[in-house]
């Protein structure tokens, strides 16, 4: 379990991070859960260009992610309900 976290972290370290930073004026949203703070300070550097939005420890009402994992389920919703729609109309067999 170790050896995948290390990896984890590597990938992000190599890959996520150089791209992340690559930007400007970069907001860094901080829930305060152990593992992803771990994660943060190991894989982006103390930059003054990176600000940090400071959460508290599990607060999804206040993560503005969560607006978007909404908003992306409904779509995926509407989007599966549609496309079955449409092999009904056509009376095509999925299976």
């Amino acid at each position: 379990m170790i050896e995948i976290w290390v990896a984890n972290v590597e990938s992000l370290r190599s890959t996520a991070a150089p791209y992340i930073l690559s930007f400007k004026d970069i907001i860094l949203q901080q829930d305060n859960a152990r593992l992803r703070v771990i994660i943060q300070i190991l894989t982006y550097p103390d930059r003054d260009d990176v600000r940090r939005l400071p959460l508290p420890t599990y607060s999804t009402d206040l993560s503005p992610i969560e607006n978007i994992w909404v908003w992306f389920t409904e779509r995926l919703i509407h989007q599966h309900s549609q496309s079955t729609m449409n092999y009904e109309v056509w009376n095509i067999d999925l299976k």
